[in-house]
């Protein structure tokens, strides 16, 4: 069973984001939370992929290189990767400066490894944002559900 977390669809009055728009709940149709069902009716994953977690699959993002999603058997979509030229509605991408996180995001927390930094998505405490870097610049990008099993 699926938990509900509120973040299946969208509020009727929501704005619409572009495609390229990761987050605040979501990328490309497919939302924090849903059913794999409810992910595979989008149309936007297929190809499901090996993952080192029992509990949860792994589906590639349809017509995408790169990118990913993670589904949960117990708490539904927990996490979706991207790697394109998608931006958070704070404007932070792959390739975004340490700088400019830390301007877009000010509770931005660090991990013990430097080359790694989360924030909860503002206005959506359930969710976050993980970030990876390389050269000082961001070089993955990761929206997932706060308290997922995947990883």
């Amino acid at each position: 069973m699926v938990m509900e977390l509120g973040f299946g669809a969208a509020p009727a009055d929501a704005a619409p984001l572009s495609e390229r728009t990761f987050g605040p709940t979501g990328y490309d149709h497919v939302r924090l939370g849903m059913t794999v069902r409810q992910a595979r009716a989008t149309g936007r994953i297929d190809h499901r992929v090996k993952t080192g977690s029992g509990r949860c699959t792994g589906w590639r993002l349809k017509g995408r290189r790169k990118g990913a999603v993670l589904i949960s058997k117990k708490y539904g979509v927990a996490a979706i990767a991207v790697a394109s030229r998608a931006r958070t509605p704070q404007g932070v991408g792959l390739d975004s400066l340490r700088w400019e996180l830390k301007r877009a995001y000010p509770d931005l927390k660090f991990h013990s490894d430097p080359a790694r930094a989360d924030v909860a998505v503002p206005g959506h405490p359930n969710a976050r944002f993980d970030f990876g870097f390389k050269d000082g610049k961001v070089a993955r990008l990761l929206l997932t559900l706060a308290g997922q099993d995947c990883f």
